[in-house]
């Protein structure tokens, strides 16, 4: 079967009531569809490229979405599909699964410029963020692996330049492997783990030619640079 232009929203109806994921506006153009049925077994496949399109995901309005997709009545193949987020540039490729009642991603999401000030939760961040990150799991509670960086910015309103972060995030565990940053006119790097559901962490710091008047708290009466 092919088409040469499909409405998204058409095929709501082929989701769940209860699904997190929901086609809202957008095309598909250029529709190739294989469906074939044998001993009561039916299998869907196709193709087609993503034009304009918008979803809802758990809440999240995933709009201006472009790109070329491939499909089966079990997963959808995205390959460098440009989306929006809270109008934040990222690119998804991989493929997101429907198992049951919640979808299943495997992806690789990066952005060269994201704005975490735009999140539902307060962070002591903000800057521009480019990211690229391993996202897997069901989509109410995926595991992340990643790279971030940030060229310019402040954490709790401290001015930090060239961070760089290697983090993931697994059951809303934080796991800090790798942060390294310019501030207090020296280096810092921080190992550690944050444990966001009970609000507790443990944090390794190291730092190099760090100006102690800088240094907001513990250095009171000092001068100088220090290595800690």
């Amino acid at each position: 079967v092919w088409a040469e232009e499909l409405a998204l929203a058409d095929f709501a109806v082929l989701f769940p009531a209860e699904s997190a994921l929901k086609p809202v506006e957008g095309q598909l153009r250029q529709v190739t569809v294989n469906w074939q049925q044998s001993k009561g077994d039916s299998r869907l496949a196709g193709e087609a490229e993503l034009v304009q399109a918008g979803l809802d995901m758990e809440q999240v309005a995933v709009r201006n979405i472009n790109g070329h997709i491939a499909f089966t009545d079990k997963a959808v193949y995205l390959f460098d599909t440009a989306v929006k987020v809270w109008q934040q540039p990222l690119t998804l490729r991989g493929k997101i699964t429907f198992a049951g009642q919640e979808p299943v991603v495997d992806l690789t999401v990066a952005s060269p410029g994201f704005d975490p000030s735009v999140l539902p939760v307060e962070l002591p961040l903000q800057g521009t963020v480019a990211f690229s990150a391993a996202v897997a799991g069901r989509l109410d509670n995926p595991a992340v692996k990643g790279q971030f960086s940030l060229p310019q910015g402040t954490v709790s309103g401290v001015p930090v330049s060239n961070g760089k972060a290697s983090l993931r995030l697994s059951d809303k565990l934080v796991t800090l492997e790798d942060v390294q940053a310019d501030l207090w006119e020296g280096h810092v790097a921080l190992q550690g783990v944050f444990d966001s559901a009970r609000m507790a962490y443990y944090l390794q710091l190291t730092g190099s030619h760090i100006n102690t008047q800088a240094v907001p708290v513990g250095t009171a009466g000092l001068s100088g640079y220090a290595d800690v």
